[in-house]
């Protein structure tokens, strides 16, 4: 079974995927006054509730691969959800696939587009522009070519103001999405897989 999990937002996802049944389960939670979405306590009950959820229940042994986004986003929700994945991978010694959080909304996006469009060979390529939120009232994002079912960055990581930007309109990373996405690539260890951050954390700031 493969485990994913995206804690870079105000929202939390993780999900199972059982590749012999093809067969998704997601836990999504979106912060409020009486969710803490992304914290460790929230990441550790979603997991073993979605190991219950399994017909018939799994045990963590059963988890093959992990999947995890890296940021940009939220420093304190990188660092969570960087920190579980790590740790199942070295307890289970499996390995681990990071997958940056605007890339995974691009992909996000790539779906939108395709059931607009159609699956035609000849379609052109598109340019989209993933945003995640970030501190002080600015948000992340880069340039993402999606062109017959490829995504590639072709910008920069940039940060900018908000101005008038809702991100509530906005949607956000799906660990269901990150497993359809990256399924099939190869892990690393878990010591390999890094952060992704835009700017560093004002704690790490001389």
């Amino acid at each position: 079974m493969y485990l994913a999990i995206d804690t870079t937002t105000s929202c939390f996802s993780m999900a199972i995927l059982d590749p012999r049944k093809n067969i998704i389960r997601e836990i999504f939670i979106k912060q409020d006054n009486t969710n803490r979405a992304g914290r460790p306590e929230t990441v550790v009950r979603s997991f073993d509730k979605l190991l219950k959820k399994i017909n018939p229940p799994a045990s963590p042994s059963d988890i093959k691969k992990i999947f995890v986004t890296t940021g940009p986003g939220s420093f304190t929700g990188i660092r969570v959800g960087l920190s579980f994945a790590r740790t199942i991978s070295h307890l289970l010694n499996i390995p681990v696939v990071g997958i940056p959080t605007l890339e995974l909304l691009a992909y996000q996006i790539s779906g939108d587009i395709t059931v607009r469009r159609g699956l035609a060979a000849e379609a052109p390529a598109e340019i989209v522009c993933p945003l995640v939120p970030a501190s002080s009232n600015k948000f992340h994002y880069a340039l993402y070519e999606i062109s017959k079912g490829k995504i590639k960055r072709i910008s920069p990581y940039f940060t900018a103001t908000t101005g008038a930007l809702n991100f509530a309109k906005f949607s956000f990373p799906r660990a269901s999405a990150l497993l359809k996405y990256a399924s099939g690539k190869n892990g690393v260890s878990y010591q390999k897989i890094k952060p992704l951050y835009i700017k560093p954390p004002k704690i790490h700031s001389k």
